[in-house]
C-alpha cells in the first residue's frame, strides 16, 4: 500500500511518459466515463452511515414519507 504522495507521483510520472495525442485521448475518455456523485438525500441521515438507529417521532415519519413521495412523483 502506497501513500498518497506516492500514487500521486506515480500517476503523474505515468501520464508524462503519454504522447500528447495520447493524453488528449485519455482526457476525452475520462470526460465521457459518467461520474454520479451522491446527493444529501442519497446518503440519508448521518446516523445510517454510521450504523445507528434513529427513533422517530410520528410527525417526523409522516414528513419522510410525504418527502419521498414528492421526489418519486417527479
Amino acid at each position: 500500500m502506497a501513500s498518497k504522495e506516492e500514487n500521486n507521483r506515480r500517476r503523474e510520472e505515468e501520464f508524462l511518459k503519454l504522447s500528447p495525442v495520447e493524453r488528449i485521448m485519455d482526457f476525452i475518455d475520462r470526460l465521457s466515463k459518467p461520474t454520479v456523485l451522491p446527493t444529501k438525500d442519497d446518503i440519508g441521515h448521518k446516523n445510517d452511515i454510521k450504523g445507528n438507529f434513529i427513533l422517530y417521532s410520528e410527525s417526523y415519519r409522516k414528513y419522510e414519507l410525504e418527502r419521498i413521495n414528492k421526489t418519486r412523483k417527479k
